[in-house]
């Protein structure tokens, strides 16, 4: 089992990712947040702010449902922490949807049906190139999507930002000009992959989103860090 990090494939990851750009997703909770300046869902709060990043929210829950699809067929030993990340958030959605499957549903950005993403990437070939498309940007990925960064945070994220934010840690170098934004990504994305996953292929773009995401809310994932109830 080769656990050293590719940080050339990491790189291209991270890098792929950067060129897709946020939109604003249609849906009801568009409609409450510009009325009333906010929306909530079973006490997890969705604010105008969150939207620059429904390109990553929107990928991330699409990518974790490729993952889960993927793992009820060739279970993993090292998918413990994906399982406690996914499964209350699979639960929540699918009653909504009335499927035991997030993003089982038939309508948009769904109707094409799975991606298999992590099929490549257990082959050695990750993408994310699948998941630039601005079809892929939704309601119904968007609230999942926050749902499974912030499960992400409740059950991995203090170790992963003890290590980013430490002093003189990652954070700390680029804030001082010394890491640029990309590296910085990375040196996230292979704490996300030492600390919670492990360091195979398979779960680098899962790395990726999850590293960007903490990357760039990383004034409020700390401020949750500090609250985290397990």
């Amino acid at each position: 089992m080769d656990n050293i990090i590719n940080e050339n494939l990491l790189r291209s990851l991270v890098e792929q990712v950067e060129t897709f750009r946020p939109v604003v997703p249609a849906g009801n909770m568009h409609r409450m947040i510009r009325e009333i300046g906010f929306y909530e869902e079973r006490g997890l709060i969705f604010v105008y702010d969150d939207f620059a990043f429904s390109h990553l929210y929107s990928g991330l829950a699409v990518l974790a449902r490729d993952i889960h699809r993927y793992l009820s067929r060739y279970p993993r030993s090292d998918s413990l922490l994906f399982m406690e990340m996914f499964s209350p958030v699979n639960a929540e959605e699918g009653a909504r949807f009335r499927s035991q499957i997030l993003l089982n549903h038939k309508g948009p950005p769904m109707k094409n049906g799975s991606i298999q993403l992590s099929s490549a990437a257990a082959h050695g070939q990750p993408t994310v190139a699948a998941l630039g498309g601005q079809d892929v940007i939704h309601e119904w990925t968007f609230k999942p999507g926050k749902k499974l960064f912030v499960r992400f945070l409740q059950k991995s994220g203090a170790r992963v930002i003890e290590t980013v934010f430490c002093k003189d840690g990652p954070y700390e170098q680029f804030k001082k000009g010394q890491l640029d934004r990309n590296a910085l990504s990375m040196t996230i994305a292979s704490a996300i992959l030492t600390e919670s996953f492990s360091p195979q292929v398979f779960w680098y773009p899962l790395a990726v989103y999850l590293s960007l995401l903490l990357h760039k809310t990383s004034t409020r994932a700390f401020w949750a860090a500090e609250n985290l109830d397990g």
